[in-house]
């Protein structure tokens, strides 16, 4: 019920910011949109659908998680924390060059003043972001890490995506939390085990039957 009435809420939004003179800036590839711990009056809009950014967080003892941010169209960077008036709570990073647009806080509050389905949004965003973050953290926490990769993989294979997201390898083992050295380790046993095959551009999945398998064992 609250998801349909905040896509309502998120189209209005995106209705009457399409009306609105924002100023524009560019990112290039590598360059930081957003970094932990600073704090903005404003936050990003990004209207293509063509997003390509990872986000990051990089804890004090010097581990990285790296998480690649799905593709949507009309994006929004910030604005859960610029609302709440705390820092951002991760890096983001622009891994193609790319530009949004700026939205000043106060825009955001008086629509919302205005316009209830906007709240509505914004309540269902912090309510997903929530969820998102707990099931990450459980799953990495609770899970060992072959499954994690496993299940990564098996999802990646069954929406028509390459095994890997990003080219470097020490950046897909940020992606779980882990080292290099302990990724290559799991992906050596899955192409030990039949799983994957090693090819000149990356990792292919050789047996899906026993990836299948393998995930749903680790349960």
């Amino acid at each position: 019920m609250l998801k349909s009435v905040s896509e309502v809420g998120k189209s209005k939004l995106i209705s009457i910011l399409s009306t609105l003179n924002l100023k524009q800036i560019s990112f290039d590839n590598g360059e930081y949109i957003l970094r932990k711990g600073e704090k903005h009056n404003y936050f990003y809009w990004e209207q293509n659908n063509d997003t390509d950014i990872s986000i990051q967080y990089l804890s004090e003892n010097g581990r990285s998680l790296i998480l690649p941010a799905t593709k949507e169209q009309n994006r929004l960077y910030g604005e859960v924390e610029v609302l709440v008036d705390e820092e951002n709570w991760f890096d983001v990073i622009a891994t193609k060059p790319l530009t949004l647009k700026i939205v000043p806080v106060q825009t955001l509050l008086e629509l919302m003043q205005e316009h209830s389905e906007i709240a509505l949004w914004y309540c269902y965003v912090m309510t997903v972001r929530y969820k998102e973050i707990i099931d990450t953290s459980f799953s990495y926490i609770l899970n060992p890490l072959s499954f994690n990769v496993a299940s990564d993989i098996l999802h990646r294979h069954q929406t028509g995506a390459s095994i890997c997201h990003f080219e470097k390898q020490v950046d897909e083992a940020a992606r779980f939390g882990c080292s290099e050295r302990v990724y290559r380790r799991v992906i050596k046993e899955f192409v030990v085990g039949g799983i994957l095959q090693k090819t000149q551009s990356g990792y292919e999945l050789l047996d899906a039957e026993k990836l299948v398998n393998l995930v749903d064992g680790s349960h």
